[in-house]
């Protein structure tokens, strides 16, 4: 819900959304508002104090005081100061006649120093105000900033500001920026940090939200179900032509080819057609498949986020999860918040005893599994070259149930007596991710 407030002259208005932001007006005046700023998802309070600067001079000097003396009662807190001051700091500031300024200059420069502040870094127009005039008096000022105390860059290092290209107002709108300096994957990986005490929250306003997920979608399966029936009903017997022919698509999309060479001989280099696709780039396009490939019900990793998170907010966060993926390919860095995995164990029995009665589970992070695949969609090509024949198991084209028939072909009448001598050893043999090395 948006709430807010104005000053009793109703130059200055403030509004914030309550459900994420807790305000505190600690005192207001004719030209400010000073207030205590609560972010809930956080608990960590910031001052905040909103101008709006007098048009005369004599009367902004009530305003500079005022700033010397609220910065006393913030020297141990994060302090904002932003808004309209009507000054400027220098003359680079102003283009057009605007008569003598100097002595408001000083006046300004001043105020700041002695209040401790500082300006947060800007980008965007330089100019926050023009006076629209028609005539050759053309004025532009930069009147509008935000000043901060030396905690709040302390505390908040990387945070900027855009002024905008006025609109309906002859002054730029000022918007405030939490930026993260670093690689892609480490703003990534911050930015997925600072989401968690939000969702924290918002778990605890709202109650149980995976229950009322689960209703919402056994109610949406139930209809999708009741209108599937009354269209098969009607337009089965007219489809089958089209069903048969998805089917056999189907079947031809999932069909695996053998890439080993029907004699078993390891290939050292790969020829001209298994390199070009080795070389080639990874495009963004390659990125957003393997994402959209991994199962949402996947087991989370140490991040807690599951693919199906990615794939929902995949408009507002592609973009960095897929320049996160690429600058990898590009530099070979991956952070340790990304190359770390929870081993989980599921007992096999019912009452385990030793290492052997438990399978082990590896829970790995969301991008660390799209950059996995990417990796094994490419070594596809030549894997059946550098894994050995006797693996059966988990190669493209070959079978676990290759060497157990082999086996039961080899010990086929293999108690005839009139065979010669023999023994068998049976070495090592057990279950896949039975053990782990």
């Amino acid at each position: 819900m948006v709430c807010g407030l104005c000053n009793c002259w109703y130059r200055i208005w403030l509004a914030w959304d309550d459900s994420l932001i807790d305000v505190d007006v600690l005192s207001s005046g004719s030209q400010f508002i000073h207030a205590r700023i609560t972010f809930r998802a956080l608990h960590n309070p910031v001052i905040i104090t909103i101008i709006y600067g007098a048009n005369e001079v004599a009367a902004r000097r009530d305003l500079w005081g005022t700033l010397e003396a609220l910065a006393l009662n913030c020297v141990d807190s994060p302090w904002m100061v932003g808004g309209d001051f009507d000054a400027v700091r220098d003359l680079s500031e102003v283009c057009g006649t605007s008569g003598d300024i100097r002595m408001a200059m000083e006046e300004f420069n001043s105020c700041i120093q002695n209040s401790g502040l500082l300006p947060l870094p800007m980008q965007g127009e330089w100019f926050t105000w023009h006076n629209y005039s028609a005539s050759p008096c053309n004025l532009w000022k930069r009147l509008d900033r935000i000043l901060t105390n030396d905690i709040w860059m302390l505390r908040y290092p990387t945070l900027s500001y855009t002024c905008l290209t006025p609109r309906t107002s002859d002054h730029s709108p000022l918007i405030w920026q939490h930026e993260i300096v670093g690689i892609p994957m480490y703003a990534v990986t911050r930015k997925l940090k600072a989401l968690k005490p939000i969702f924290r929250e918002l778990r605890r306003e709202k109650g149980n939200l995976s229950h009322n997920v689960q209703l919402a979608k056994g109610f949406l399966d139930m209809v999708q179900n009741l209108r599937a029936k009354m269209q098969w009903m009607k337009e089965g017997d007219q489809c089958t032509r089209v069903f048969f022919r998805k089917i056999a698509h189907r079947r031809a999309v999932k069909r695996v080819l053998q890439i080993n060479d029907g004699y078993g001989v390891t290939q050292t280099n790969p020829d001209a057609d298994e390199a070009s696709p080795l070389i080639k780039s990874f495009t963004a396009e390659d990125v957003k498949l393997a994402m959209f490939d991994i199962v949402e019900d996947k087991a989370r990793g140490p991040d807690g986020y599951s693919s199906g998170f990615f794939k929902t907010a995949w408009t507002v966060m592609g973009d960095e999860v897929t320049r996160a993926v690429l600058n990898f390919f590009a530099k070979g860095k991956l952070l340790k918040q990304v190359n770390c995995t929870l081993l989980a164990v599921i007992p096999k029995v019912h009452s385990p005893i030793t290492v052997a009665d438990f399978h082990p589970i590896s829970c790995c992070n969301v991008i660390y599994k799209v950059i996995a695949k990417l990796l094994v969609q490419y070594l596809s090509v030549v894997l059946g070259k550098l894994v050995s024949p006797c693996q059966a198991a988990f190669i493209p084209g070959r079978s676990i149930g290759d060497n157990i028939m082999m086996a039961q072909e080899l010990f086929t009448g293999y108690n005839q007596k009139r065979l010669p001598p023999r023994c068998a050893l049976k070495v090592d043999i057990c279950k896949a991710y039975d053990t782990v090395e």
